[in-house]
């Protein structure tokens, strides 16, 4: 994004606000990293919970010296390395104090500003070799939260802009890399009215978006939240986009974020049979594209707030139960 779109978006009175404002050059690196690192191909894209970072994903399969090489460009040497005890001084950073301290197998770097500082940090999971979190954010002792949302719009705001961009480079041929959950969030963002035709080897799906809102679906199978959950456990699949909805009345009723986490329950915890060969990699075709009109549109919903619609959904029976299928757990 360019300066004055970023000014446009951080607009609070915090003094952290206005630090950043003062260093744009510094903050669009930031978002640069964020976009690298979005873009790796090892990386986990998934519906977002509710993180703890500004960016919050996971590495799959690249080691931690790949990580802090790329983490390095902008913060430069890590201040805690992994492999490492902490400093004592450490216990009074603000960062390490947000991530609820820094341990020994994990690193972290910061790049301070007069009031804040960026931070990234690599935290390497016990059980699962080249498993990796990414941490990348922004501390302070005393910016409200307010402010602190301005600058989570912006890193969204850019990582849906870098969708945008993909697509309209694209044209006439597909894309990789961008999961189906991170462009339906994404869509929401920025308005988008279509209709995303989703196929895998064996089955196809409809996704009908109505100015942003998830309003209905279908597949051979099932129709409205049954049907997006469904998809949305697909996995591989090639998405076409096409810049008109047919759909007027509005089947889908609970926040995009409730139908991504139950759709991704279903992934991790069951496979519906005949639903999807079992990949992640996302394909995008970019025949049928328009140009996309932006937006500042933000739905903020927390991980309880979720729970609670799921469990209201399941009460009148809206979860998927594919016929003559039973759950399995892993």
């Amino acid at each position: 994004m360019d300066k004055k779109t970023i000014s446009n978006i951080l607009r609070g009175n915090s003094k952290e606000l206005e630090d950043i404002r003062n260093n744009l050059p510094v903050f669009i690196d930031f978002l640069n990293l964020i976009n690298a690192i979005d873009a790796l191909p090892e990386i986990n894209q998934s519906a977002s919970r509710e993180n703890l970072s500004l960016y919050q994903t996971v590495s799959v399969n690249l080691t931690m010296e790949d990580l802090k090489q790329y983490l390095g460009i902008f913060f430069g040497p890590p201040i805690k390395p992994d492999g490492k005890k902490s400093r004592f001084s450490l216990r009074f950073n603000s960062s390490a104090k947000f991530l609820g301290g820094i341990q020994l197998k994990q690193a972290l770097f910061t790049k301070k500003l007069k009031h804040g500082e960026f931070y990234g940090s690599l935290w390497p999971w016990q059980r699962k070799d080249k498993h990796i979190t990414i941490h990348l954010g922004f501390s302070s002792v005393s910016m409200p939260d307010k402010d602190y949302a301005e600058i989570e719009l912006a890193v969204r705001k850019s990582l849906a802009r870098k969708v945008l961009e993909k697509i309209s480079d694209s044209i006439g041929g597909r894309i990789h890399g961008v999961s189906l959950p991170s462009f339906l969030q994404m869509a929401e963002m920025e308005k988008t009215t279509g209709t995303l035709t989703i196929q895998t080897q064996m089955s196809t799906g409809h996704l009908y978006l109505l100015d942003g809102r998830l309003i209905d679906a279908e597949t051979d199978n099932f129709q409205g939240q049954n049907a997006a959950y469904a998809i949305i456990s697909w996995e591989k699949p090639l998405i076409e986009i096409d810049p008109v909805c047919p759909k007027i009345e509005r089947r889908i009723r609970l926040p995009l974020m409730s139908i991504l986490m139950e759709g991704m329950r279903l992934k991790d915890e069951s496979r519906l049979p005949g639903e999807g060969p079992g990949d992640s990699d996302i394909e995008i075709s970019t025949q049928k594209v328009q140009t996309i009109s932006t937006a500042h549109s933000d739905i903020e919903i927390t991980t309880q707030q979720v729970q609670k619609i799921n469990t209201a959904a399941r009460s009148q029976g809206s979860t998927v139960q594919p016929k003559s299928a039973k759950t399995r757990r892993h």
